[in-house]
């Protein structure tokens, strides 16, 4: 809780008083009392004691807005938004013009994906206190999240106009202008956020990312290394310098960083995803392919994992079991040319020439300036020709 929310709460009753229970309060100061002891339980973490307290001071007074707002803040403390959203309603009904409690709201309906939602209530923040600089940050996250990502870094500019010392305002700046693949003004807002604060973990992890994004791995790599130094508990960090190490061709340290992410976050599909295709590029497809199962048991729906797995049976030589990889990657994304190209390819190892030739077309329609598909369904069709020719002499 920050610091002026104490505005609702601190009328001079001390903290001895609360703890001891002294029964001598009036009517009055037994509500501040309860609220100042849930106040003082939220400062410990001690969240679910703190509603308590809340309550028996909503049961004596359910007409006080800023208890409400409390044990709202407390349940959102607790990941339980819904919850929060239901006291501050109550707050709101209460007292309609209190900017912070609109802005609590707007934070708890971002954490259930409720960005436009979240939206309005920052602009009511806002209408209430333009100057608040953390609300245009926070407001400037839910567009990023909706992809508007021009309006995000107006909300972002914004609010460091207000107050250009916060390393999470440049970093969320960053986030927007890297989805724009404005990659050289995204790694100075990151520059910006890690001089700010140079323990801003996903600061360095996301301009590791962005240098990746320019295929500057080495570079990335050093971030990457520094974001695990401060945090080594983010099984991202792992990843992405899995991901910069394979880009490499460092396969086996890139499986190393994939083994490090999958320990800390077992489900986490893109890693072992990743994981496969570094044990793919070593020729050790059995293990490829048990590393797909398990990223396609996480999400069925992992078109990538079903497109490689495929590719690892290919090399096996396992024909059939490829095809059914191909055709369930191809169900979920047909718009895929290369998953049409390597399922020709395969049919052609199975001889069926004019199965082929109908998946290299799908590949061509889908990307015309492929030469290398014109060109293997030229050398396809031909071989097709001579066949048909020799079974007709």
């Amino acid at each position: 809780m920050e610091e002026d929310d104490d505005a609702y709460v601190d009328k001079g009753i001390s903290l001895d008083e609360i703890e001891h229970g002294t029964e001598s309060f009036s009517y009055h100061e037994s509500i501040l009392t309860w609220n100042k002891k849930g106040i003082w339980l939220i400062r410990s973490d001690e969240y679910e004691e703190a509603i308590s307290c809340f309550d028996e001071a909503i049961k004596l007074d359910p007409e006080i807005s800023g208890v409400w707002y409390n044990k709202g803040f407390a349940f959102g403390s607790m990941g339980e938004y819904e919850e929060a959203i239901s006291c501050f309603d109550e707050a709101i009904k209460l007292e309609p013009e209190h900017p912070k409690v609109w802005r609590w709201r707007g934070i708890s309906l971002t954490s259930l994906d409720e960005y436009e939602e979240a939206i309005s209530c920052f602009d009511e923040a806002l209408r209430l206190n333009p100057e608040h600089a953390q609300v245009w940050n926070e407001k400037g996250l839910a567009l990023h999240l909706l992809k508007k990502h021009e309006e995000s870094i107006t909300c972002f500019d914004e609010s460091i106009r207000l107050n250009s010392e916060d390393s999470d305002t440049w970093h969320n700046k960053s986030l927007s202008l890297g989805a724009l693949e404005k990659y050289e003004e995204a790694i100075s807002c990151s520059d910006e956020a890690i001089k700010l604060d140079p323990e801003n973990s996903y600061a360095l992890k996301w301009k590791g990312g962005t240098l990746s994004d320019q295929e500057k791995y080495e570079e990335s790599i050093s971030c990457f290394d520094e974001a695990i130094k401060l945090d080594p508990k983010i099984s991202d960090s792992w990843y992405s310098k899995g991901f910069a190490l394979h880009s490499l061709g460092k396969y086996e340290e890139a499986i190393s960083c994939f083994n490090e992410a999958i320990r800390l976050e077992p489900e986490y599909t893109s890693a072992w995803g990743n994981k496969g295709n570094a044990l793919d590029s070593l020729g050790k497809y059995e293990e490829a392919i048990a590393c797909y199962d398990e990223a396609i048991k996480l999400d069925p729906e992992d078109t990538v994992s079903w497109y490689y797995k495929g590719l690892s049976l290919s090399w096996l030589e396992k024909y059939e079991e490829a095809i059914a990889c191909y055709d369930e990657a191809i169900r979920l994304d047909p718009e895929i040319s290369g998953m049409w190209y390597n399922k020709g390819n395969v049919l052609v190892k199975q001889g069926k020439y004019e199965e082929a030739i109908a998946c290299y077309d799908e590949a061509i329609k889908l990307e015309p300036e492929a030469g290398s598909v014109w060109d293997i369904k030229g050398k396809v069709e031909y071989c097709h020709a001579k066949a048909r020719q020799l079974e007709e002499s």
